[in-house]
């Protein structure tokens, strides 16, 4: 009879199909193992720490140039917002910090020295960034400012005075997502606080100073 042999063929059919079935697709897979990119998008704050090292300018002699070193810790809390459109993340970000950066030379003839110190830097900037993933590379530049001292001391008598000096900078930095809401970073920047005038013991003399810093830093991300 045939009737044996037709259900024999169609229950290993019935089961060749219940066996596909319970394989895995192709499609399925890349989906099971698909990583989660992090989402840079949202409002930061953190704080940071690290080091500045630049040079002072004046005009205090008129015949030659008058530069000497600066240099001192930093360190201040930091707070901005992404937007990210694609792997691009683009926001403002905007600083302050509390520093002893400060510097000193003798004057002509070693009669007196002059010296500079600031106590706090801050900044505004934009910033661009490429997202890697959990990682970010990014630029950023924008108007920066402080307050700096500078005080003329000649024969023992020092007098000072106190001045805002706004500038520019620029510079980078790597940030890195080791939690979903912390965000480590390393950055490196350059500022040109520009000069302004003094008038000390009867000098009257333009100031200023440029400076590098290096910081690490650690975010809270909303």
């Amino acid at each position: 009879m045939k009737t044996l042999p037709l259900a024999s063929i169609a229950l290993a059919c019935l089961a060749t199909t219940s066996l596909a079935a319970d394989l895995p697709t192709r499609d399925s897979r890349p989906q099971e193992g698909a990583v989660n990119k992090f989402v840079w998008e949202g409002a930061y704050i953190g704080g940071h720490l690290g080091g500045a090292w630049g040079v002072e300018r004046d005009t205090l002699h008129v015949f030659f140039a008058d530069v000497f070193e600066v240099s001192g810790a930093t360190g201040g809390v930091h707070f901005g917002y992404n937007w990210a459109s694609g792997d691009f993340v683009l926001g403002p970000e905007a600083e302050f910090d509390v520093t002893n950066l400060k510097g000193s030379r003798p004057t002509v003839g070693a009669v007196g020295f002059l010296a500079i110190r600031a106590s706090w830097l801050a900044s505004v900037r934009a910033r661009l960034g490429y997202a890697l993933g959990a990682t970010m590379p990014y630029v950023a530049g924008g108007v920066a400012a402080t307050s700096a001292t500078e005080t003329l001391s000649l024969f023992a008598l020092p007098t000072s005075q106190a001045k805002t000096l706004t500038g520019w900078t620029l510079g980078g930095g790597v940030e890195h997502a080791f939690m979903k809401n912390w965000i480590g970073r390393v950055e490196a920047r350059y500022t040109d606080f520009g000069q302004a005038r003094n008038f000390l013991q009867d000098n009257a003399f333009r100031s200023g100073f440029h400076d590098a810093t290096v910081t690490v830093g650690l975010s809270y991300k909303f």
